[in-house]
């Protein structure tokens, strides 16, 4: 199944064409790489896909609740940032909807009126049922599993900016 069509895309910056009429299709579970000379495209095709960039001709076609993510090849963050909350912050949307689930519990238990608390019971489950779909109860696992794979859980409360460049590539 195609999870991802590039149709016939061209991007250009300031008058220079840096690719032309490039397609691919990207099948579910395959595992692909990009190779070629510095200054050839590679990150702008990445930036197409994830959105940061768009085209100047032809189409990009994502399958639906496909989620494309991208890592910067060199990521900045706050000065204070430990390596757990750079692993966190792949999870923007799911934390948001997290925090908002949180702060519709309190006005539940504090709702004496039923009507209104029918309302934000209904509210509820519309973020809860979007935040189960986005997997925001599996953030933990998924965290620990890429930590696992690329053995960093004991980088974890180690503050980014203070890491080698190698482990912050990692």
């Amino acid at each position: 199944m195609t999870i991802c069509s590039v149709n016939n895309v061209t991007k250009s910056f300031g008058g220079n064409i840096i690719f032309e009429n490039i397609s691919l299709e990207i099948q579910n579970g395959e595992r692909i790489g990009l190779v070629g000379r510095n200054g050839s495209g590679k990150t702008t095709i990445f930036q197409l896909l994830t959105g940061i960039e768009n085209v100047d001709a032809g189409a990009i076609h994502m399958k639906k609740g496909t989620r494309v993510g991208h890592v910067a090849q060199i990521p900045k963050f706050a000065g204070e940032t430990n390596v757990y909350d750079v692993l966190s912050s792949a999870f923007v949307k799911e934390k948001e909807l997290e925090r908002n689930m949180r702060n519709l519990e309190k006005s539940m238990a504090e709702e004496q009126d039923p009507t209104s608390l029918e309302r934000l019971m209904e509210k509820y489950g519309a973020v809860q049922e979007q935040f189960s779909f986005l997997g925001g109860y599996e953030i933990e696992a998924n965290i620990m599993k890429v930590a696992n794979g690329l053995q960093i859980t004991e980088l974890f409360s180690r503050v980014f900016t203070e890491l080698s460049g190698g482990s912050r590539r990692k």
